[in-house]
C-alpha cells in the first residue's frame, strides 16, 4: 500500500475554457485567448489558496512534486489529452502565483493525467478537473527532520 503524503493538496477546478484549446485558440484573436488564460489563472490561484494547509502557508511544496490531473466529463466523447494539458497551463501558473509550487519546469513537476467519465457527481461545476499535488515523501520528511 502506498503511503499518502500528509502534505498532499487536492484542488478542484472547472474545465479549461475552450478558448485555451490549442486547436481552437489559433483561430482566435490573441486578446480573447489572453483574457481566458488570465481568468483561468485567477481561478486556479483562488482554488490553490483555499486548498493550502497550515504547513504550506510559508513554503511551496518541495520538488519534485507528483501531480495527478484527472479531467472529469459526463460523456464519452473523444478528447485529446495533450490539448487538455496545454489548455491547463494557466492553472499551473496560478498555483505558482499562490505559492503552492515553486515552478513548473520538468525537473520539479511530474504530471500524470487521465480522462474519466462520471455521469453523476455532487460537484457543482461540470465538467471539472481534479488535481492532486504530492511532494516527494522522503524529501518532505527529511525537511521536517523525521
Amino acid at each position: 500500500m502506498t503511503k499518502r503524503n500528509p502534505l498532499a493538496v487536492a484542488i478542484l477546478l472547472p474545465w479549461p475554457p475552450a478558448e485555451l484549446n490549442p486547436n481552437r485558440s489559433r483561430r482566435l484573436h490573441w486578446s480573447v485567448r489572453s483574457r481566458a488564460a488570465r481568468e483561468y489563472r485567477e481561478d486556479a490561484f483562488k482554488a490553490a489558496l483555499a486548498a493550502r494547509t497550515p504547513g504550506l502557508r510559508q513554503h511551496p511544496l518541495s520538488a519534485p512534486v507528483q501531480a495527478s490531473v484527472t479531467f472529469v466529463a459526463r460523456e464519452r466523447r473523444r478528447r485529446d489529452l495533450d490539448n487538455l494539458l496545454a489548455a491547463f497551463k494557466p492553472a499551473w501558473d496560478g498555483f505558482i502565483d499562490a505559492g503552492l509550487l515553486s515552478n513548473d519546469h520538468a525537473a520539479a513537476l511530474a504530471i500524470s493525467m487521465r480522462l474519466e467519465v462520471r455521469p453523476v457527481s455532487d460537484v457543482d461545476c461540470w465538467p471539472f478537473v481534479e488535481v492532486l499535488l504530492q511532494p516527494h515523501i522522503e524529501r518532505t520528511l527529511a525537511r521536517e527532520g523525521r
